[in-house]
């Protein structure tokens, strides 16, 4: 069923396809419907001629900038924050942005080039805290509120469609967000504990949508949704992860290293090696793609995830897109560890990812390349490191170029290309930078505001407002790299 509507996207008005969508989450998997609710829309032929363009959904658009005061860079300084610490303070919080903002958007994006939006997570987080990045999910069966509904989702995917854009999703399943506490040897509930291997602690009571211990889940805002992930077995239950890497001696796929099976910070891990954990996990993503209508994935922490687990989910995936009529979704991976990590996630004759990130040593070589800080060589000799079956064409499709990212695992302090230069020259090499991810081998994709020079840095951080943390780190550096495109000068802005 099918209704056409009106919507102003701050040019003229586009007439859309709204594919209506139910209002409220299934509360179990049993009940979460995988038929379309719409027509399908098709794979691309191939994703090598796409151009991505990565965005968080809070720090994009509220799409209400034409009803502010427009920026003057005349005067730049009359948008200045009044108080530093206020402005460094909301940057670890929610600022605003909505899947509406983001539909008022898409001919913006449309004439820049782009033809593929990567949506960072709309899932539903815990109400009571800030993980406005979306990566710790409370509901994995609904929209966040603080981004919009249901519907909204769809409509934004529908408005892309319309104008020949795909939309990726990006979706986890390593861990859940800090829906529990578990049980230290005081009996007192800990949000997080040190890794062990075994035996697996405790679980002491659900958090509340306050954040209170509390025995048994009441409401949609307590503990974790659907009901299947309220089973304590899902979970790995060992703590968070203190070993990020492998050790020397060890062998980097093996299932049971600790960064495959602890926590991330406190982010609960899923014990996602049980199959029927994982034909849960496989049925909620499924879903998504019956709901929404997306053309792919962006898969988060897939190093964290044993690789069989991630070619079985990978695998499900592909095969029931395929039954719907999407032959070519996009399932892309963020897998840090270098080339050889990547390379078996990959698996090209495998049933696994189809490309991965560039991210880390790749995006530092292109910075340094492009700002005359090293040869060429340096930046187009990874080609053939990273040349999985020895041709220059399928490279091009199993790695997505990355310039700017909101992680920036790849650089000491995080940063942003154009950060600590200066007019005119930051645009110059931001121009040539984006050339080369365009030019040179890879799908090419662009993070939010890198087109506009944001020059984001955790340099920016006042030590006097907010002392550095117990490890000699910037807590929550990240916010510097993650600025909001719109109200400038409130909150976590350029």
């Amino acid at each position: 069923m099918y209704t056409v509507k009106e919507t102003n996207i701050d040019s003229p008005k586009v007439s859309i396809v709204s594919t209506p969508v139910e209002p409220c989450s299934p509360q179990t998997l049993a009940e979460a419907n995988l038929q379309p609710r719409g027509n399908v829309y098709p794979s691309p032929i191939t994703w090598r001629d796409q151009i991505l363009y990565f965005l968080l959904p809070d720090r994009f658009s509220d799409g209400l900038e034409l009803e502010r005061k427009k920026f003057d860079r005349s005067n730049p300084n009359q948008f200045k924050a009044k108080n530093k610490g206020d402005w460094m303070s909301k940057g670890k919080r929610f600022q605003g942005g909505t899947l509406k903002g983001i539909e008022s958007k898409l001919d913006y994006l449309k004439q820049l080039g782009v033809t593929t939006l990567w949506i960072g997570p709309v899932w539903r987080q815990r109400i009571e805290l800030d993980t406005y990045h979306g990566y710790g999910i409370q509901n994995f069966l609904d929209v966040d509120p603080r981004f919009g509904s249901r519907q909204d989702l769809r409509d934004l995917v529908d408005a892309a469609h319309e104008r020949e854009m795909y939309v990726i999703l990006d979706i986890i399943y390593n861990h859940s967000g800090n829906n529990f506490f578990y049980q230290d040897d005081n009996d007192n509930p800990q949000a997080t504990l040190p890794y062990r291997f075994e035996p697996p602690y405790p679980f002491h009571s659900w958090r509340s949508g306050t954040g209170k211990a509390i025995s048994q889940i009441t409401t949609e805002i307590d503990g974790v949704w659907p009901q299947e992930f309220q089973n304590m077995d899902w979970y790995t239950r060992a703590g968070h992860i203190n070993e990020w890497g492998a050790d020397p001696w060890e062998d980097k796929l093996h299932p049971e290293l600790e960064f495959r099976r602890g926590d991330f910070f406190d982010l609960k891990d899923i014990n996602v090696a049980k199959p029927e954990v994982l034909a849960g996990i496989i049925k909620v993503y499924q879903y998504w793609i019956a709901l929404s209508d997306c053309d792919g994935f962006r898969i988060d922490t897939v190093k964290h995830i044993p690789w069989r687990v991630s070619r079985s989910f990978c695998g499900a995936i592909r095969e029931y897109a395929e039954s719907i009529g999407k032959d070519n979704i996009l399932l892309v991976g963020e897998v840090t560890d270098g080339a050889h990590m990547s390379r078996n996630y990959l698996e090209v004759f495998g049933r696994n990812l189809d490309a991965v990130l560039d991210i880390g040593e790749p995006t530092k070589r292109l910075a340094q390349m492009v700002k005359g800080l090293t040869p060429p060589r340096e930046f187009f000799g990874q080609f053939e490191e990273h040349n999985i079956l020895g041709s220059h064409r399928e490279t091009g499709r199993y790695h997505v170029s990355i310039l700017d990212d909101h992680d920036m695992v790849g650089r000491d302090r995080k940063h942003r290309f154009a950060a600590n230069n200066s007019i005119p020259s930051k645009y110059q090499q931001i121009a040539h930078a984006v050339g080369v991810q365009l030019t040179t081998l890879g799908i090419p994709c662009i993070y939010y505001g890198t087109e506009q020079a944001f020059d984001g840095t955790e340099n920016r951080h006042d030590p006097s407002v907010e002392p550095i943390n117990e490890y000699g780190n910037i807590s929550n550096s990240d916010r510097y790299i993650r600025e909001s495109m719109f109200e400038i000068g409130r909150g976590m802005t350029r």
